[in-house]
Formats: C-alpha cells, sequence, structure tokens
C-alpha cells in the first residue's frame, strides 16, 4: 500500500481528492441514468446487481480509507483496509460455499475464514518493525470479520475498516 510511504498531508490529501471523485461519480450514476447504464453495460464485472440503486463498494472503500488515516496512525489504517481487501472476497468465496446457518444473508463460515486469512496475512506482514504486532492483528483480523457478519445496515467497505482499526487501536 503505497500510501504508507507518503507523508500523511500529502495521503489525507489524496485520499480526499478520491473521495470528492466518488461522491461526484455516485451523484452521476443516480441521477443521470444514462450514466449508470453505460457503467453497468461497460464495467459490469465490477458491480454487484445490488449496487444499481445505492452507492458503489468501492466508494465506501475510499470514505473508509480517509476515515481510517485520519484517526488512525498509518500501520493501523493500512491493517485496516487490508482486512478488508483480502478478507472480505475470502468471506464471500468461503461463505457462498459453506452450508449452515446464515445471520443477515452471510456465513460465519465464511467470516472464520475472514478472521483466518486477515490474521496470516497482518502477521506475515507485522514480522517487521511496526505499531501493531502480536495479538493486536489477532484481534482486528476477528474485530474485522465480526463486523462484516454483523447485521447492520452499513457497507463491508466502511465498517470493516474502521471496526477493525478501532480494536486496534484501542489494544495497542
Amino acid at each position: 500500500m503505497a500510501v504508507l510511504f507518503l507523508p500523511r498531508v500529502a495521503t489525507l490529501w489524496m485520499l480526499v481528492a478520491l473521495v470528492v471523485a466518488a461522491i461526484g461519480m455516485e451523484v452521476s450514476r443516480v441521477h443521470l441514468r444514462p450514466v449508470n447504464l453505460w457503467l453497468f453495460q461497460h464495467l459490469r464485472p465490477l458491480f454487484k446487481t445490488s449496487e444499481w440503486t445505492r452507492a458503489t463498494g468501492a466508494s465506501w472503500l475510499v470514505l473508509a480509507a480517509l476515515v481510517a488515516f485520519l484517526v488512525f496512525p498509518k500501520g493501523i489504517a493500512g491493517l485496516a483496509l487490508l482486512f478488508v481487501a483480502v478478507g472480505d472476497p475470502v468471506a464471500a468465496l468461503v461463505g457462498s460455499r459453506a452450508p449452515g446457518p446464515r445471520i443477515g444473508g452471510k456465513s460465519p463460515l465464511g467470516s472464520l475464514a475472514f478472521a483466518a486469512i486477515g490474521t496470516l496475512v497482518a502477521w506475515a506482514l507485522a514480522m517487521g518493525p511496526g505499531p501493531v504486532v502480536g495479538w493486536t492483528v489477532v484481534a482486528g483480523a476477528v474485530a474485522g470479520a465480526l463486523a462484516e457478519l454483523a447485521p447492520l445496515p452499513l457497507d463491508d467497505n466502511l465498517k470493516v475498516p474502521l471496526v477493525s482499526g478501532a480494536i486496534m487501536a484501542y489494544a495497542l
């Protein structure tokens, strides 16, 4: 994640620009039906069907990145975003194939896979010097998995990094 190597001010300005662009895109999509239609026709694999009438996960992720880098140290913000970038697709892959109960349409086995892959990746990255080590990354990965599983109306791309980041910041 290149933003970890940029000065804080540059990172924040870049994320502000991305959030403004995302808001512009979302407003255009919602208010200009031809724009939305064109995007869905030409970039179909990038969209979920449910995003036809609501903000895209990418827009929520950019907003979460801005908030994370505003309120958490860089290392925590980076790991929190890594959890959603790696854990959420793994949870979807495992959860969509796993039998058993669902919580808000999501599989607890998918969330377990989220926590496992998040922990493995974070531990691998945290082996070097940095602010987040040991059980702190486990707490962040598990918190991210629980946030992903929680049947809250917020998009996973927003709630996962903010919840996992808050838990890691508290654990330090």
